[in-house]
């Protein structure tokens, strides 16, 4: 292998051939200090407040600039910010020290607001989402009043089957559907999760649960116990620099979880007692007689 090769000054491209025995391993490169060796240190300004923060924002932060200079906030970089001086858009943020967001100043920006754009969009998203409950549930109101007037009206059966009993598994059947929820609960959430969603399907298919029971069940976990938690562990406001609010909510996401496995479950009983009605039902066809 060659010594040392002497550059020119300027931007140089080192490549390797595609083809070969050797390829680069290890690339020094140096170069002869500046002269003068050490330049006195310029402070191109600094942060005289800074400011007040919010959710997803941080406004009236008072800066005194004297030459053009690099404005960083200690947030994750995001093409999502937006940032203005003195009114003024400051335009795209840049990442800087690997994650931070920043922007470039210039001698005579005094006030600065930073916001995260997205956050606007929240509350739309919520007002619509509101809306879309109130009209699923109208929805909902209209189809239930509906049917009972229809059922009302219409002639009651002749002779109605019975109720199809619920069946139960024995604990060798539901023992083995645990062990399988377990692990697909395991994968699909947590393995902590596999371990509480185990036991229970076990436990439904052994009781013979009914598909009515998990339904009022999951309902109320839903409609009572997570609204209820939501209110009761509110997000902790650190400033601004924690990641910290998905585990504020985990109670309420694990509550969550815990109503989607009974809702599988009722679903699961609802189609097996369906296919037993069907089975039990006599045949409605009318033998004819042929004539020759």
């Amino acid at each position: 292998m060659r010594g040392p090769v002497a550059l020119r000054a300027g931007e140089q491209l080192v490549s390797a051939p595609p083809r070969g025995a050797f390829r680069v391993d290890l690339l020094e490169l140096d170069s002869p200090a500046p002269d003068p060796v050490v330049r006195p240190a310029v402070t191109p300004g600094r942060v005289l407040a800074t400011g007040t923060p919010g959710r997803g924002e941080r406004t009236d932060i008072k800066l005194g600039v004297t030459a053009p200079a690099w404005l960083a906030l200690g947030e994750s970089y995001s093409t999502g910010w937006r940032a203005t001086c003195d009114g003024r858009s400051l335009g795209d943020p840049v990442p800087l020290e690997g994650y931070a967001v920043a922007w470039p100043v210039d001698p005579g920006c005094t006030t600065v607001d930073i916001v995260f754009a997205g956050n606007k969009l929240v509350t739309a998203s919520a007002l619509i989402s509101l809306a879309a409950a109130l009209v699923l549930l109208a929805l909902i109101a209209f189809a239930v009043l509906r049917r009972r007037r229809a059922l009302v009206a219409r002639e009651p059966d002749p002779a109605p089957l019975p109720d199809s009993p619920v069946a139960r598994l024995s604990w060798q059947r539901a023992l083995a559907w645990g062990v399988a929820a377990a692990l697909v609960g395991g994968f699909v959430f947590a393995l902590r999760a596999g371990v509480v969603i185990g036991p229970l399907v076990a436990f439904v298919l052994w009781r013979g649960i009914g598909a009515r029971t998990l339904s009022l069940w999951a309902g109320g976990l839903l409609a009572i116990v997570v609204p209820v938690l939501y209110l009761a562990v509110p997000i902790r406001d650190r400033g601004g620099y924690s990641t910290s609010a998905p585990m504020d909510r985990i109670a309420a996401h694990w509550v969550a979880v815990a109503a989607i496995v009974l809702l599988i479950l009722a679903l699961y009983r609802t189609l097996a007692g369906v296919k037993a009605d069907r089975a039990r039902r006599p045949s409605t066809s009318t033998p004819t007689a042929a004539t020759h």
